[in-house]
C-alpha cells in the first residue's frame, strides 16, 4: 500500500515537471519564429528598400547627364531642384510592402572611383563638376512575433549611389587626329586663360611656348609605341584624315602606350608641298549657318605624363577628350578643350571633359 503512494506521488511530481519544460520549449518555439519569420520578412523589406534607392539614383544621375548633354558640361546650381524631385518621384513609385517608400536624403556630388578606396564627397574637388547621385531611404516595419521578445521595429533602411563615369575603352578610329594633351594640363590648380568657370573647360591648348602650360601637348606619328619621330609617319595620318580613313587603333586606358613626340612641329605643321596640318584643318572644317569656314570639333588622346615637359618616349594613354581647333599657324595649334556630354554608358574611366550620360550604380 505504501509503495502504492510513493509511486503515485513521483508520477504527479514528473507530470509537472513536464508541464514547466514544455512551457520553456513553447517560448523558445516562438522565439524560432519570430527569427524566422521576422528576419525572413527583415530580409524582402531591405530588398525592396534597396531597389527603391536604386531605382532613385539612377534617376537623379540619369537626369543629371541630361542636363550636361543639353546644356554643356558647366553645373548649374539651380538643376538641383529637378534632378532631386526626379530622384525623390522615381524612388517612390518603388513600395515596401505596399507601403510608399520614404526617400530621406538625396545628394549631388562627386564620385572618386580612382582612389585606392572609392568614395563620395557631396562637394566636388576644385575644377570638377559633380558627377553622382547619393540616395539614401529609410524604413521602419512593424514586427510580428518579434513582439514576443520585444522587438517592435524592424530597420530596412538603405542607400545607392549612381555616377556618371568616362570611357576607359576606345574602339578604332574614336581619336580623329594624333594629338596627345598631358593630364598635368587638367589639374584643377592650373587656370588656363579662357576657362569655364576656372576650370579646364573652355581653356586654351596649343604647343608653344614648349614647357609651359599653353604648350602642354604633343603629337604621335604611329598611333604605336614605337618612339618613332618621323614627319613623314604623321604626314601619312594626315593623308588617312584627308582620305577619310581612321587613323587611330583600339585604346585601352592605363594600357595602350603611344610614342610621343613635342616640341614645336613646324616642319609639319606647314609644307605647301607635302600634306601638312593646315590642309588637313581646311578640309575638316565645319560650316557654320552662314556656310562659312569656322573650326574643326575633333577627339584626341590624354597621355599620363606629369609635367609640361615635351613628351619623348613612349607613354600609357589614359583617357581621350575633345577639342575645337580654331586656327593653324606656321608653329602651332590654337584650340580650346570643348566639354561636353556623350550619349554612351561610362565605364569609370578618368574625366578629361567627357561624361557619358547613361549612369551605373556604384555602391
Amino acid at each position: 500500500m505504501l509503495k502504492n503512494i510513493l509511486t503515485e506521488y513521483r508520477n504527479e511530481n514528473q507530470k509537472g515537471a513536464v508541464l514547466i519544460w514544455v512551457a520553456v520549449a513553447m517560448i523558445a518555439l516562438l522565439g524560432f519564429a519570430a527569427l524566422a519569420v521576422d528576419v525572413g520578412f527583415l530580409m524582402a523589406a531591405r530588398n525592396e528598400s534597396q531597389n527603391a534607392a536604386d531605382a532613385a539614383a539612377l534617376a537623379g544621375a540619369s537626369e543629371l547627364g541630361r542636363m550636361y548633354y543639353d546644356n554643356g558640361i558647366s553645373y548649374d546650381t539651380s538643376w538641383d531642384s529637378q534632378i532631386i524631385n526626379v530622384s525623390d518621384s522615381t524612388g517612390k513609385q518603388n513600395n515596401v510592402f505596399g507601403e510608399e517608400s520614404t526617400i530621406d536624403t538625396i545628394q549631388i556630388g562627386c564620385w572618386d572611383g580612382t582612389d585606392f578606396e572609392p568614395k563620395f564627397n557631396d562637394t566636388c574637388p576644385n575644377g570638377q563638376f559633380p558627377n553622382a547621385v547619393h540616395v539614401k531611404s529609410s524604413g521602419n516595419n512593424s514586427s510580428f512575433f518579434g513582439k514576443i521578445l520585444d522587438i517592435e521595429q524592424l530597420n530596412s533602411a538603405a542607400h545607392a549611389i549612381a555616377s556618371l563615369s568616362a570611357k576607359s575603352y576606345w574602339e578604332p578610329g574614336e581619336v580623329t587626329v594624333p594629338i596627345g594633351i598631358s593630364k598635368y594640363w587638367f589639374d584643377p590648380s592650373n587656370i588656363h586663360q579662357g576657362a569655364d568657370g576656372g576650370t579646364f573647360c573652355g581653356g586654351n591648348i596649343g604647343f608653344s611656348p614648349t614647357g609651359t602650360i599653353d604648350g602642354c601637348a604633343g603629337f604621335t606619328a604611329t598611333f604605336d609605341d614605337s618612339n618613332s619621330q618621323s614627319p613623314s609617319g604623321l604626314r601619312k595620318l594626315f593623308d588617312k584624315i584627308l582620305n577619310d580613313e581612321d587613323i587611330s587603333p583600339e585604346i585601352y586606358s592605363g594600357v595602350t602606350k603611344f610614342g610621343m613626340w613635342g616640341g614645336e612641329p613646324g616642319a609639319v605643321l606647314i609644307q605647301p608641298a607635302q600634306t601638312d596640318f593646315e590642309e588637313v584643318f581646311d578640309y575638316m572644317k565645319t560650316r557654320d549657318e552662314d556656310g562659312d569656314d569656322t573650326t574643326w570639333s575633333a577627339t584626341v588622346f590624354v597621355y599620363d605624363w606629369n609635367n609640361c615637359d615635351n613628351p619623348n618616349k613612349p607613354i600609357p594613354i589614359i583617357g581621350v577628350t575633345d577639342i575645337v581647333i580654331e586656327k593653324v599657324e606656321e608653329h602651332d595649334i590654337i584650340a580650346k578643350v570643348s566639354c561636353v556630354a556623350k550619349d554612351f554608358r561610362g565605364e569609370a574611366g578618368q574625366w578629361f571633359g567627357i561624361y557619358g550620360t547613361i549612369p551605373g550604380l556604384v555602391e
